[in-house]
């Protein structure tokens, strides 16, 4: 965001998982008090760093199938009660169980990290 150019919060790793090389993001978000709509805001970041993955590509890559980083969304909160608010982003949702459930891999599906 060109608001927040000369704030870097976010990590990256160069890693292996299941045998392969990845590169894993760490998005930290910093937080002092809970906010309900966090994993709709967290969802929004995590986008915009994989089209910015994607834009420093070549140009012949970007049309070509790749894959995108992992990331891993952590929030930090110091709120002196825990956090209270939305902790997967199904439960900002107006969706019971039953109804997520049906719904299965239709719905995004994220949890963060609250720490």
């Amino acid at each position: 965001n060109e608001n927040l150019q000369n704030r870097h919060s976010d990590i990256l790793y160069a890693a292996r998982l299941s045998g392969r090389e990845a590169l894993l993001y760490l998005l930290l978000e910093h937080k002092s008090d809970p906010e309900h709509l966090t994993p709709l805001q967290v969802m929004r970041y995590m986008v915009r760093i994989w089209d910015q993955h994607l834009a420093a590509l070549p140009k012949q890559k970007r049309g070509e199938a790749c894959k995108l980083p992992v990331i891993i969304p952590i929030v930090l909160h110091h709120g002196r009660d825990g956090w209270t608010a939305a902790v997967r982003f199904e439960e900002m949702l107006d969706a019971d169980e039953d109804l997520l459930g049906a719904l299965g891999e239709h719905v995004p599906r994220l949890r963060l990290i609250i720490g």
